[in-house]
């Protein structure tokens, strides 16, 4: 069974996929309409604060409060090639 953790303890280069996205309504919303939604391959490409991801092809910078707010199961997705 995959691990869930928070968007925040991923390192650059790792890759999961979207679990829950957790705070108030309409930040939760923002960012679902921006594209960041359950189930979606979500990629750190830089560590911090801000945390910049890539998800369906589109770069994001997060700040702090959101990177925190993102749930992750990692171990679900492979990079192509890996064994």
């Amino acid at each position: 069974m995959p691990e869930i953790i928070p968007l925040k303890l991923l390192r650059p280069g790792s890759k999961a996929a979207i679990d829950t996205i957790d705070g108030q309504p309409d930040e939760v919303q923002r960012m679902e309409e921006l594209g960041l939604q359950q189930g979606s391959e979500i990629e750190v490409l830089q560590h911090g604060c801000p945390c910049i991801v890539r998800c369906r092809g589109v770069k994001y910078c997060l700040r702090g409060n959101d990177c925190h707010c993102v749930w992750v199961r990692v171990n679900t997705y492979h990079d192509a090639g890996s064994n």
